[in-house]
């Protein structure tokens, strides 16, 4: 299967008492990070050794207010519509598009914490941060832990659902991290910072660090780096999710068939599509789209939004809009048709970003290391069929130098369409875009 234009990118009020006080210590664990439910595939971490990390206990027990709750959705869906944007202009041809706002929010969550003055204002701009660093990092902790809750072991009757979230900071050996710095990992994301030799070997740190990626998303991402790490390279952070969970109703297999899907630019392709009948779910019709959300297992959901006239609705399509799609009040009997998913991409978004105001050049001392942004990495997989849903998101910022039933609703997926993958408890949005083609 040829590769898509999917961009993936791909995820408080408590201070730190004496932030500092804790002491880094090498970490004499496998690197799995138990208390925000972070895990990896199979083996251990591959850089536990090199991993440094305060002695500060992980807050297993995030309470961050419903105000801030409030504002980390909204800016959820404030940034995933911006980069959507930026990242469909961007495309080459009429493919698909689709990423994380809740990854590349976390990854720029990690470098947030070493911000210093005006580099502060201008992460809390870009990517709807809160004021407090603590407040923030507290918001992305209970976000983490709630999705993590979400893991299932399975049983006869379904699949188990899996999954795993990781963050890692990756700094050049002799830099030392900042106290601050390391006592905010440990507390808010149950890390701290691996020392690495990106002068000395910079390749062998890039296939480090790409073990690193693939040991958390369970392979589907082992490669995620590919000449982005150099000597001049001070400092790494990278944020991966992975996904695997069944649908509530599993499609019934031998219901799947070809139809005939009507790309973007015209010409149509046949594609692999997954059919059910009669499905009680949630939906949203009106004049400009229809959308329906199909529930996995344990809670999460993916919608899918057809629209009348698809470059008119993704050419206005704002925050207050998409947020309106994803809320699907009807309860309604659907007939439902899904193109089967196997699509992988890989790009880097900096551009992006700095069109929506990011200044790669900031000040990020307060980490203990300094120099630029000069790549913002990110790749994602998406596998959709009858049993469920397998995805990966991978970040990867570069710092350094340089009611009732009434007839049944149809919503055949024929057309580019947008989708969306959430938690509806946390207002995750973990992955959105579009499928233009889902033969790409």
């Amino acid at each position: 299967m040829r590769l898509s234009c999917i961009a993936l990118v791909l995820a408080s009020a408590l201070a730190l008492p004496a932030c500092g006080s804790g002491n880094p210590m090498p970490m004499d664990t496998d690197g799995s990070e138990a208390g925000s439910g972070e895990t990896g595939g199979e083996g251990g971490d591959p850089a536990a050794d090199l991993l440094i990390r305060s002695d500060v206990e992980p807050d297993l027990d995030p309470a961050p207010s419903t105000e801030v709750r409030d504002a980390w959705r909204a800016a959820e869906l404030d940034v995933g519509v911006s980069l959507y944007g930026e990242l469909r202009t961007a495309a080459s041809g009429p493919g698909n598009v689709i990423f994380s706002p809740t990854s590349v929010r976390s990854a720029f969550s990690l470098l947030y914490l070493g911000a210093v003055d005006s580099t502060l204002d201008n992460f809390a701009s870009v990517f709807g941060f809160d004021a407090d660093l603590d407040v923030n990092a507290e918001m992305f902790n209970w976000m983490f832990q709630r999705l993590v809750a979400r893991e299932d072991e399975g049983s006869e009757e379904h699949d188990p659902t899996i999954i795993i979230p990781g963050h890692s900071v990756w700094m050049a050996e002799g830099i030392t991290p900042e106290p601050s710095f390391l006592d905010r990992l440990a507390l808010h994301y149950d890390t701290g910072v691996y020392a690495i030799d990106f002068f000395g070997d910079p390749m062998g740190a890039e296939d480090l660090i790409n073990d690193w990626v693939g040991w958390k998303t369970n392979e589907l991402i082992p490669d995620l780096f590919s000449g982005q790490i150099r000597d001049t390279t001070a400092m790494v952070l990278v944020n991966t999710i992975y996904l695997k969970t069944p649908w509530l109703e599993p499609f019934e297999e031998s219901l799947t068939s070809p139809i005939s899907f009507t790309t973007l630019d015209g010409p149509a392709v046949e594609v692999p599509a997954m059919h059910a009948y009669g499905l009680d779910l949630s939906a949203n019709e009106n004049a400009d789209y229809v959308s329906v959300t199909v529930p996995f297992h344990t809670g999460l959901a993916a919608t899918f939004i057809l629209p009348t006239d698809f470059n008119a609705f993704v050419g206005g399509l704002d925050a207050t809009t998409l947020g309106e799609a994803l809320v699907t009040p009807e309860s309604r009997m659907v007939d439902l048709v899904v193109p089967k998913l196997d699509t992988r991409f890989k790009a880097n978004i900096l551009p992006q970003l700095e069109t929506l105001g990011l200044i790669a050049s900031g000040d990020f001392t307060g980490t203990g290391a300094a120099g630029s942004i000069t790549d913002v990495i990110h790749e994602v997989v998406v596998k959709m069929d009858e049993k469920g849903t397998e995805a990966a998101a991978a970040t990867g910022i570069v710092v350094g130098d340089t009611g009732g039933f009434g007839d049944p609703l149809e919503l055949r997926l024929d057309r580019p369409y947008l989708m969306a993958i959430t938690d509806p408890s946390s207002g995750a949005l973990l992955f959105f875009g579009s499928v233009a083609d889902p033969s790409l």
